[in-house]
């Protein structure tokens, strides 16, 4: 047990700081924790179904994001549908696909997904975007996070 904790999490923390001595790491990453700090309220995400729901397992859902995330590139995102059975309402146990960047459009970064669920019934489905950076050590780290819940297109 203390090996398994020393591998999971102590020599990782280890590395971290290391990387974070190294240069001006700290300083990059705390510039970037003030700019999602004063510039993430800015990220608006809208999302809609483009297929009809799964009816029968093997189905495919695409789904589709816009974004609209003044100063940040699409590298600095990760935008990604999140579903669940719809008694869940988006809340437990979710599934999550990465969304891929189609284009660019009108100031809007637009992606899409096209997949199979891995769950039968009625499900719930939303996009959710969070900012990224190399230094966080988890994703949350970032403390942003914009939520939509995608609609029936029509």
């Amino acid at each position: 047990m203390v090996r398994e904790y020393v591998t999971r999490f102590y020599l990782p923390a280890s590395r971290r700081e290391q990387a974070l001595r190294a240069g001006d790491a700290a300083r990059r990453l705390a510039e970037w924790r003030e700019r999602v700090r004063t510039r993430w309220g800015e990220v608006r995400v809208e999302a809609r179904l483009a297929s009809p729901e799964a009816e029968a397992s093997g189905d495919r859902v695409e789904l589709v994001a816009r974004v609209r995330a003044p100063g940040w590139k699409a590298d600095e995102l990760a935008v990604e549908v999140v579903y669940s059975r719809a008694a869940d309402a988006l809340e437990q146990r979710l599934r999550v696909l990465p969304l891929q960047l189609e284009r660019e459009e009108d100031g809007h970064l637009v992606y899409r997904a096209r997949f199979a669920p891995e769950l039968s019934g009625r499900l719930a489905y939303g996009v959710r975007a969070y900012p990224v950076n190399d230094s966080l050590h988890h994703a949350p780290d970032a403390h942003a996070i914009t939520w939509a819940s995608a609609r029936q297109m029509g």
